[in-house]
């Protein structure tokens, strides 16, 4: 379960593009992605996901990775949504 969680974090991290965050954030975000990438498990995982996810972009019509991602949680229903969005003036379409 916590590698799972380790997993959907960087997935969730992996996200972001290099546009919407600060230079130090930047460099933080890539230098966690790399670090869990040195590990052989996590690093096969991420592999793994990561194709998983640009085929299921790519199904949508959606340019992988994401420019801005909006989380959305529903706590009484036990749901969570992730919607997606490539640029300022597009609208927010939902991934999963």
């Amino acid at each position: 379960m916590r590698i799972q969680t380790m997993v959907m974090r960087t997935l969730l991290l992996s996200f972001i593009l290099p546009g919407s965050l600060s230079i130090h954030a930047q460099t933080a975000v890539s230098n966690f992605i790399d670090y869990q990438k040195s590990f052989p498990k996590i690093s096969d995982v991420l592999s793994r996901k990561e194709d998983l996810l640009v085929k299921e972009f790519a199904a949508k019509g959606l340019t992988w990775p994401a420019k801005q991602v909006y989380i959305r949680s529903f706590k009484y229903d036990s749901q969570l949504e992730v919607w997606v969005r490539n640029d300022r003036a597009d609208s927010f379409v939902l991934f999963k």
